[in-house]
């Protein structure tokens, strides 16, 4: 059934094709161990209780990435920070114990870890799990974490003598892989490694080399990338010789002054309805001047 499933999968993948000599080869949009390991995971791990008669494993494909849902969230112990980090506890016994027996799962816990590095050996995204407390989901991005550009910009750091595992973990904060926060777990389980070796390179990049900011202490630590990293990034991306109208001038200064803006400020200070400055800050946010933090009546914009 595994087998079956991974194979319809991959006919339905997209591939490119390398020619080497006289040899053809066909690469699938995503490492085949990942996606099996994916699937393995998804049967694995539901919930076959009464409550999720009826439902079904998912498979989603779209332009930009794949998702494996199952039914039941994380079980035991798990949360979406330790996944792939601590020892899992098993909601469905005899099916492990025979999945194991039968070889198709080689270690308890060691799924999660196979999904991470086949994506990064192509330098690809690392794996996003979410639970959804009665579901848990896998999504898998297409996008490459050391496209030109990343290179170029990692490139930038040479002199610093940073490892793989460091110039990963920056590609990833950089392609706003985790919203622009890093924390030692996530380092744990993209790079393979124990957490004291995470927080000795963690804080290597933070005292030696000055390219991330930590956040808080202990648990609650996280880390962002040093603005003064990315300021050259930014001012390429904004356009050159922009006029902004009077009404964008006024929002650009309401910013400076107060830190940031709203979108029921604007319509106070303007005196506009909600659609219009909603176009009025989605117009800044695409010319490169703002950005937005939050989501729905709650979102804020500050200067980018």
């Amino acid at each position: 059934m595994i087998d079956e499933a991974e194979r319809i999968v991959l006919y339905n993948m997209r591939t490119s094709t390398v020619v080497s000599g006289f040899k053809r080869q066909d690469i699938p949009e995503y490492p085949r161990e990942a996606v099996r390991e994916g699937i393995i995971n998804a049967l694995a791990h539901r919930d076959y209780s009464n409550f999720s008669l009826g439902t079904h494993i998912q498979i989603r494909m779209f332009p930009d990435r794949m998702e494996i849902s199952n039914q039941g969230g994380l079980y035991g112990h798990l949360s979406e920070d330790t996944i792939g980090i601590e020892s899992p506890t098993t909601r469905n016994v005899v099916l492990m114990r025979m999945l194991e027996e039968l070889e198709i799962v080689e270690n308890r816990g060691s799924g999660i870890r196979a999904m991470v590095e086949a994506m990064r050996s192509i330098h690809l995204s690392p794996p996003k799990f979410t639970n959804k407390h009665s579901s848990f989901l896998i999504t898998f991005n297409n996008h490459t974490l050391l496209d030109a550009q990343t290179v170029e910009w990692l490139n930038r750091f040479k002199a610093i003598s940073l490892n793989d595992n460091q110039r990963f973990a920056l590609a990833s904060l950089k392609a706003n892989q985790y919203s622009g926060k890093l924390t030692n777990r996530d380092y744990q389980r993209n790079n393979s490694v124990d957490s004291v070796q995470a927080t000795a390179e963690l804080g290597d990049m933070v005292k030696r080399a000055g390219v991330l900011v930590q956040h808080g202490t202990r648990g609650g630590a996280y880390y962002t990338l040093n603005r003064q990293f990315l300021e050259d990034e930014k001012q390429k991306s904004k356009p050159e010789r922009i006029i902004l109208s009077d009404q964008e001038e006024q929002v650009i200064s309401y910013i400076k002054k107060e830190g940031f803006v709203t979108n029921k400020i604007i319509q106070e200070i303007l005196r506009v309805d909600r659609n219009a400055a909603f176009y009025l800050l989605k117009g800044l946010i695409k010319k490169g001047y703002i950005i937005s933090e939050g989501k729905s009546r709650a979102t804020k914009y500050r200067l980018s």
